[in-house]
């Protein structure tokens, strides 16, 4: 199973915070909406074995704080980020189901589709520029 897969050495359970979190984003990679961007099964196989063959990092002090930021900065790149997309926005729009995407990927769904790609319901396509979300990512990367 997957905690034979994971979980052979010693210490198996005594994960450092960047393992876990890589996993993490696996597993976010198979849940995500749109099914078609998720992982095949095979993929899945190798990454996990990738994160089980690799040799554990050497601990320091600076371990903590460094993968408190990483999932800090995974939680902010998720919010500025097109569910359609997955990527960060350059032109963020509200759309009637009320999720905010990348203009022209909803754009484009909505060509093909009258519903709303995260609940699938029936939806306009009337779109809403989100300024408050432009501003949040031009300052974030102002900033880099």
């Amino acid at each position: 199973g997957l905690q034979g897969l994971l979980d052979n050495r010693e210490g198996a359970g005594a994960w450092e915070a960047a393992a876990v979190e890589r996993v993490m984003m696996l597993a976010l990679e198979c849940v995500r909406p749109t099914v078609l961007l998720r992982p095949g099964l095979q993929e899945v196989a190798k990454r996990l074995e990738a994160f089980r063959d690799a040799k554990p990092r050497q601990k320091s002090s600076a371990a903590p704080m460094a993968s408190s930021s990483t999932a800090e900065d995974f939680e902010l790149e998720s919010w500025l980020s097109c569910p359609l997309s997955l990527c960060v926005m350059d032109d963020p729009v509200v759309a009637e189901d009320g999720f905010t995407y990348e203009r022209r990927y909803i754009e484009t769904h909505l060509r093909t589709r009258a519903v709303s790609p995260m609940t699938n319901l029936p939806m306009g396509s009337m779109l809403m520029a989100n300024r408050t979300m432009r501003s949040m990512i031009a300052e974030r990367y102002s900033n880099r």
